[in-house]
């Protein structure tokens, strides 16, 4: 080998190095550039998984992704991303694992869920160093029917006169949220019992059909007077009947 390709050689090697240093320390953040030329550094996120229409505590999968200028995912990137509400209806927050770190570019949520029904929800993405993300507007629905609640309370009246105004109650799932699309039978009892001998009886009609998910009882009448009764509403579905506020039946 003679001087001159000596002289090639060690030059190539040299160039060689100075690109191998300069790529090793080619760093944004989280961000390591790949060498891959139409991939480029990350500079926003982007829901490459929307969240989509659901019931209320139902888990949701979403998935965000650091992204280039042209939308290609930066499969380098490994930061923690955290998503939170952006609109918000229903004025509730979100729950579950609200921050994950990427994996590939990507981070995954899986559990994330909204326990307040209402329609317009969006969600936010963000990340240190890159521009955040917004996704679609989505919708919350009721769950299914658990319990009752009271939108007119019992009051106190007199031995074997009708409760007025009547009771009305209206059905809600687990978290609170009116089902009105539920048509089924509502009923109602004494939880507690307010007469000396703990032995009254809560008459009328004690179960109805509910419209919308509202229940009225009209002539609901307790025979015995006494201090503090209460009344138990509920679904044959649910589970405890919800409890009404106390009131008393004073002797005619």
């Amino acid at each position: 080998m003679n001087m001159s390709t000596r002289r090639r050689l060690s030059q190539s090697l040299k160039v060689a190095l100075t690109a191998a240093v300069t790529c090793a320390s080619c760093k944004v953040g989280s961000l390591v550039d790949s060498g891959t030329a139409t991939l480029g550094d990350a500079t926003h996120l982007m829901f490459v998984t929307q969240p989509s229409n659901g019931t209320a505590g139902e888990a949701m999968r979403v998935q965000v992704s650091a992204v280039d200028s042209n939308g290609a995912v930066v499969a380098v990137f490994n930061g923690q991303v955290t998503l939170a509400l952006a609109d918000n209806p229903g004025n509730d927050q979100l729950h579950g694992t609200v921050t994950v770190t990427a994996i590939q570019g990507t981070a995954t949520f899986a559990d994330v869920a909204i326990d307040h029904a209402a329609s317009g929800y969006s969600l936010s993405a963000a990340t240190t160093g890159l521009t955040g993300a917004t996704s679609g507007h989505f919708d919350v629905a009721a769950g299914a029917p658990a319990t009752a609640t009271y939108t007119t309370q019992p009051t106190s009246t007199s031995s074997g006169s009708t409760i007025t105004p009547a009771v009305q109650v209206q059905v809600v799932d687990a978290f609170g949220n009116p089902v009105t699309a539920y048509s089924g039978n509502v009923t109602i009892a004494l939880a507690h019992d307010g007469s000396v001998l703990r032995d009254a009886s809560l008459q009328g009609t004690t179960t109805v059909t509910a419209t919308s998910g509202r229940a009225s009882f009209s002539n609901l009448h307790i025979d015995q007077s006494g201090l503090g009764y209460t009344l138990g509403a509920g679904v044959p579905t649910g589970g405890t009947p919800e409890v009404s506020q106390p009131f008393d039946v004073v002797p005619l």
